[in-house]
């Protein structure tokens, strides 16, 4: 006989005879017992598995997102590093075409320098005071000039205009402006420290070079006609045609700004000092002051008589300034009173 393959079957069935027995309670019951411990049992399998199945899942999801946002961040650093490796490379790029414009316009410049120096070599400039050399905006610089001294050129090129400006030792300011290039030429009458400054315009470059020059006034000094000795010797001769007898100044050839003391005295004579350059583009500035400081008189021209009858006895400071270094005559003579009145004299 086969025992039933359901667990709730309370018979069982003979298959050679075909007559059925009744089960007994307690066989049932423990074929339901073995029954509901097997379906546990595979029940709580599928309950591992599903679990298992899900914790997997849930695993496969974490390394998902993990590894989404590993790649994100992987790729945004090669982004970041990209973009800044671009960034350099442009602003490398950026940086040598800005200094090969700079090297073109720097060559550009020295270029234009380059004719006018030569010419200045040519002209016995060979002393170089300062080499060339390119600065942004403003070249400035001091140097020590000696009155009557050898003159000094700053050749000065840049694409736009030009100031240039020096400042001698008194504080007196000379100019000079120009579009693209300036030769400027200086030639002391004031010894010490003269301020130099050249500028254009903001960010622009500006190409310099500073060369020492013999005066060209220097030929002067033994030419009558250059170091106005012939000027004076005119003067002097319609003093002596006027009446003037004595001669209180040789006539001489000097060069640079002269202070000179006339001893004067009241009475009827009085002084008239001649000052005579060759050029009229030496403009000479004269100043005569009594003992006790005062201006007496003044005067300013390339060829002058300063007539003076002394108010008080004693030392008159005489004062001439030229506006170069070119050479020119000074000489003096007494007068009647007469005549020095009707050449100015008060």
């Amino acid at each position: 006989m086969q025992p039933p393959a359901h667990p709730d079957a309370v018979f069982a069935s003979c298959t050679h005879c075909q007559f059925t027995v009744p089960l007994s309670v307690e066989w049932v019951e423990s074929r339901q017992l073995q029954q509901a411990a097997i379906d546990r049992r595979h029940h709580e399998g599928q309950e591992r598995t599903a679990e298992a199945r899900a914790k997997r899942k849930q695993q496969l999801v974490v390394l998902f997102v993990m590894g989404g946002a590993v790649v994100f961040t992987l790729g945004l650093i090669a982004v970041i590093v990209g973009l800044e490796m671009w960034k350099n490379h442009r602003r490398d790029e950026e940086q040598s075409a800005k200094a090969a414009a700079d090297e073109r316009v720097r060559a550009s410049l020295v270029s234009q320098l380059e004719p006018v120096l030569s010419r200045l070599r040519e002209q016995g400039c060979t002393r170089e005071v300062s080499p060339v050399d390119t600065v942004r905006q403003q070249a400035s610089t001091e140097l020590s000039m000696s009155a009557g001294g050898n003159c000094w050129h700053a050749v000065v090129a840049a694409q736009a205009r030009i100031d240039v400006r020096l400042v001698a030792p008194s504080g007196k300011v000379v100019e000079k402006q120009g579009e693209g290039s300036v030769d400027f030429e200086h030639c002391p009458t004031e010894t010490g420290k003269h301020r130099f400054s050249a500028t254009t315009e903001p960010g622009g470059m500006l190409a310099s070079a500073m060369a020492d020059c013999a005066p060209a006034f220097e030929k002067h000094r033994d030419d009558p006609a250059k170091n106005g000795l012939t000027r004076a010797q005119v003067r002097l001769k319609s003093l002596s045609d006027a009446g003037c007898r004595r001669v209180i100044l040789p006539p001489r050839a000097v060069t640079g700004e002269q202070t000179l003391t006339a001893t004067m005295h009241t009475g009827p004579f009085c002084s008239v000092l001649v000052v005579s350059a060759g050029s009229d583009d030496t403009i000479l500035e004269t100043t005569l002051k009594s003992p006790m400081g005062e201006l007496v008189a003044s005067k300013r021209s390339s060829d002058m008589e300063l007539a003076a009858c002394a108010k008080v006895t004693g030392d008159h400071a005489v004062t001439v300034t030229p506006t170069n270094g070119d050479y020119f005559t000074l000489a003096g003579m007494e007068c009647p009173r007469a005549v020095a009145r009707k050449r100015g004299a008060k």
